[in-house]
């Protein structure tokens, strides 16, 4: 198996390539070699063209996310109005979109949408990425190819031949394994045993590559699951899922994104880290988090740990305990606090006392006529400890 980004050599990747939306890639390298922007991933002659979202060099190399084309699906849009007395089309909605966000579209659909037409765009309360403005109007009915391209047809291939692949039956999901020494011909719209493939994933390591293929759901199933997903509106959110840290927005606070996107969870802004009673985290960008949502309730998600992922710097979640220095455990600090300014308060008694020619010593004067009540020392003391 050879695999290479740009040239250089791939030690494991993930590679999930959905029927329908962009394509995305993990993707490990041997050499420490820092990329940015558009890349070329190269499996044995057949190329998939993407850009890097997030990733970087590492101790024992690189990782990087790569997602279909320029990654410009994901950017957020405002809202723009249209008008033509002859109608405006979604062609032309979509030819304007892609050159906003920097793709490329190949024949989109000439829809007719009427004189007047208001594109949906981010407000106040919520966020409109340009994949929803597809999605609006054609859902899981466009992709991003190999090259790049996002194109508003199916997916098709032939029947899948491979004499060195070892091809195991579906499971009981219906999910069908390979085995191979290259994933180069397996992609969305393959035949297998009959099957048509819906999604692929795509898993490499040093010497082979396994693809866990899905079959495409029919016609009739699919409707099925779509209006039973509108019934049943929560339904998505009942799971526990994989998503990916993109930075850390102020204390324990993470921006994040479903690791992926054919599930149709939203992208996540300010989610709060629920690590174990007395520790604390903190989470590096890049790293794959397990997230829920509580009650099932799609305003209330939260992030609950790192889920399994390769040795390397840029993947991590790091957990640790909260020591003395953030006065959890504040007991002996008190006390040490109310015996400091016990001892400061009969030492200035005392020297009060000597400048006044008393004869009397220090440990008398501690005694009446001088009452120093409990409350006006653990006052003291809880002002000492403040300032400290």
């Amino acid at each position: 198996m050879t695999l290479t980004v740009n040239g250089t050599a791939v030690t494991t990747a993930r590679i999930r390539i959905g029927s329908w939306g962009v394509w995305w890639a993990d993707v490990n390298l041997s050499d420490p070699q820092s990329l940015a922007g558009k890349v070329t991933i190269d499996d044995d002659g057949a190329h998939l063209i993407g850009t890097i979202i997030s990733g970087g060099v590492s101790t024992s190399g690189a990782s990087y996310r790569i997602v279909g084309g320029a990654g410009g699906w994901r950017k957020e849009v405002g809202p723009v109005g249209h008008q033509n007395a002859a109608g405006c089309t979604f062609s032309s909605i979509a030819i304007e979109l892609a050159s906003e966000v920097g793709e490329t579209l190949e024949n989109p659909p000439r829809t007719a949408l009427g004189p007047h037409y208001a594109r949906r765009g981010s407000t106040a309360a919520s966020k409109v990425f340009a994949s929803d403005v597809l999605n609006h109007h054609f859902p899981r009915a466009w992709h991003v190819g190999d090259d790049g391209v996002t194109r508003f047809v199916a997916r098709n291939g032939g029947a899948y031949s491979d004499p060195a692949a070892v091809i195991e039956p579906a499971n009981g999901l219906g999910i069908v394994r390979i085995s191979a020494d290259s994933g180069a011909k397996i992609r969305p719209g393959i035949m297998i045993d009959g099957a048509r493939i819906g999604d692929v994933d795509l898993h490499y390591s040093v010497t082979r590559v396994t693809a866990y293929c899905h079959p495409e759901a029919g016609q009739q199933a699919d409707i099925l699951g779509q209006l039973t997903e509108r019934v049943l509106v929560r339904v998505r959110f009942l799971g526990c899922y994989e998503y990916r840290a993109n930075d850390c927005d102020g204390a324990y606070l993470l921006n994040v994104e479903p690791i992926d996107p054919t599930l149709g969870l939203p992208t996540l802004e300010k989610v709060g880290i629920r690590p174990p009673a007395g520790y604390r985290s903190s989470v590096a960008s890049g790293a794959k988090v397990a997230l829920m949502f509580l009650d099932g309730n799609p305003a209330r998600p939260v992030v609950l740990g790192a889920t399994e992922s390769d040795d390397n710097d840029s993947d991590s979640v790091t957990i640790g305990s909260v020591n003395a220095s953030d006065y959890v455990a504040l007991a002996t600090k008190t006390d040490q606090a109310i015996s400091d300014v016990v001892s400061a308060t009969s030492t200035a008694l005392g020297a009060i006392a000597v400048a006044a020619g008393s004869a009397f010593s220090g440990a008398a004067i501690c005694q009446a006529p001088f009452d120093i009540s409990t409350a006006t020392i653990q006052s003291v003391a809880a002002s000492h400890v403040r300032a400290s």
